[in-house]
């Protein structure tokens, strides 16, 4: 599960006592997660992909550690023998949590996500007290990122895929059913381009408009999947590995979306999604109702990111159903106004 080495390491450097079982965790999608049952406690250890760096990781740690001191669902890097946060194993950055017991939340449970909204508020109420507004290494604000080159897609690739050698792609495409997933995303092509400029230009217009959306730290990817409830209660709001200084109503529009879409039909749910902002503001969420406009424009940025990497990976992988999903959802949330 993990090598004698680090287990050794983990033993040494950590006050964990002995390790007595090592289980892997669902969930990390970038990084390998184990649960450590120990003597002294059970823990969480985290492997970073190698594309972390010590200075990324080091920058949510102290957002972490602030966070922790007052909040408690927000768990906290144990720190080492020697007061590290993190350690090198085989060329990636190890770090060490408590163990925080709970399931993941269910988005479906309507109880559940107002609980969610709430917490949120809290989170970007103390994160609005953080001293430090500094940007996190390797990890771009969502208003700087490059539409045209970035870690997820080359725009002269896609727009090439898209345009030019689709014809030739759908010859390699052998399985009936992805080759009419394949047709039916290609049909879509000048929509897809038209969106990418849309939203583009929306956000350079955003930056430069006059207007001065709160700014702060704040978990980035806010879901279901990150937030662990036991007994009727959140118990722990865990990976923090996007958490940046950021203008607060993106990642509350990404809130929204994620806990407020219907997964069938590919839209939003409106009603949900307004009692979602309503627990939301009853919590003190930052904010304001002045900023709700840019909500939905938020939620078509994620699609349309989504939409475009899913194009990027389909030389490698193929297309695949969930960059339909954002397409289709892409599509649904054209004429959306959101008015709380």
């Amino acid at each position: 599960m993990i090598s004698p080495w680090l287990h050794r390491l983990l033993e040494e450097c950590y006050p964990v006592g002995s390790i007595q079982k090592v289980d892997a965790l669902t969930g990390g999608e970038s990084n390998q997660v184990f649960r450590l049952d120990c003597d002294r406690s059970n823990f969480v250890l985290r492997i970073s992909h190698s594309a972390h760096t010590e200075a990324s990781l080091a920058y949510e740690h102290r957002l972490l550690q602030f966070m922790s001191q007052r909040i408690p669902e927000v768990p906290a890097p144990i720190v080492t023998h020697e007061g590290s946060t993190s350690l090198q194993h085989d060329g990636s950055l190890i770090t060490l949590f408590p163990f925080m017991p709970g399931r993941m939340l269910d988005d479906e449970n309507e109880a559940e996500c107002m609980m969610a909204a709430q917490m949120f508020a809290q989170l970007q109420r103390v994160g609005m007290e953080y001293p430090d507004l500094s940007p996190r290494p390797n990890k771009p604000r969502f208003c700087e990122l490059d539409w045209e080159n970035n870690h997820w897609w080359r725009w002269n690739e896609v727009e090439s895929l898209l345009f030019h050698r689709a014809d030739t792609f759908l010859k390699t495409v052998s399985d009936p059913d992805q080759r009419a997933l394949t047709e039916r995303f290609f049909a879509k092509r000048n929509f897809i381009a038209q969106e990418r400029e849309v939203l583009r230009d929306w956000v350079a217009m955003l930056r430069h408009s006059g207007r001065s959306p709160l700014f702060a730290p704040t978990h980035c990817d806010y879901w279901c999947n990150n937030i662990l409830v036991k007994e009727g209660q959140i118990t722990a709001v865990v990976d923090w590995d996007g958490c940046k200084a950021e203008w607060l109503f993106y990642a509350l529009g990404r809130a929204t979306w994620d806990f407020c879409k219907d997964k069938c039909q590919h839209r939003l749910n409106y009603q949900k999604a307004v009692r979602f902002l309503q627990a939301y503001q009853a919590a003190g969420g930052p904010v304001p109702s002045t900023e709700f406009d840019l909500l939905v424009p938020v939620m078509r940025c994620v699609c349309i990111i989504e939409v475009l990497l899913g194009l990027q990976d389909a030389a490698e992988v193929g297309l695949n159903a969930q960059a339909l999903r954002n397409l289709l959802s892409l599509e649904n949330l054209q004429n959306v106004e959101l008015i709380v």
